[in-house]
């Protein structure tokens, strides 16, 4: 009797909808953002498992560095008003916008130049996939399945969780590196065309029914 073996299947996107070249319906205005900064944005619920404390925390320590940057915690939860006070207590509330939920991810992630996940913990991670499909250099915290989309300084940069200093390094390195950016981008939706697409997924799917039946 020969117990039969399991197979992972992950999760795919739509890359047709997270589709970098087309036109964004949204401004920066409408997410109040500055229209004249690089722009540094996590977009999850503000709980405990993302982080956005270390966010804000690193992002304190690089506007020090390079105080034309902007940072945005775009989405709502528990810990959005400890994320505020933070931000007020640290003297960054000017650099650091919260403009809420807002459905129109492929929008929101086109107006933003770096994409962070500082998570603690992760299964496969759909908004960090997301932001590589846009193209994004994206910064993330070694964890679970994020390790699964993302390979340090070849599709984007990895950052120790609960860590500020080295995130706002990550953040430094590569607000001040455009061709870096662009070239982790491109890497980034590379890799999800190949692995984390609709498609990818039906086709496994189809091959795993394929094995069963023979």
């Amino acid at each position: 009797f020969n117990m039969p073996h399991s197979i992972v299947i992950k999760n795919g996107i739509d890359i047709q909808k997270f589709d970098p070249t087309k036109t964004c319906d949204l401004t920066k205005e409408d997410l109040l953002l500055p229209s004249n900064k690089l722009i540094i944005g996590m977009i999850a619920r503000l709980t405990v498992q993302k982080d956005p404390l270390t966010f804000i925390k690193a992002a304190a320590l690089a506007l020090k560095e390079m105080p034309q940057l902007h940072f945005a915690l775009i989405g709502g939860g528990d810990l959005e008003d400890e994320a505020k006070a933070m931000a007020k207590s640290l003297g960054i509330e000017s650099s650091i916008s919260f403009p809420g939920f807002n459905s129109n991810v492929p929008a929101v992630l086109k107006l933003l130049d770096i994409y962070c996940l500082p998570s603690l913990w992760e299964g496969l991670p759909i908004g960090l996939i997301e932001a590589m499909a846009m193209k994004k250099a994206v910064v993330a915290t070694p964890v679970d399945g994020t390790l699964e989309v993302v390979t340090h300084q070849q599709n984007g940069l990895l950052s120790p969780i609960k860590n500020e200093k080295l995130l706002a390094e990550k953040f430094l390195i590569l607000a001040n590196d455009e061709a870096l950016r662009k070239s982790l981008g491109e890497a980034a939706r590379s890799s999800v065309e190949k692995t984390f697409t609709d498609e990818a997924v039906a086709q496994q799917v189809e091959k795993a029914y394929a094995n069963l039946l023979s």
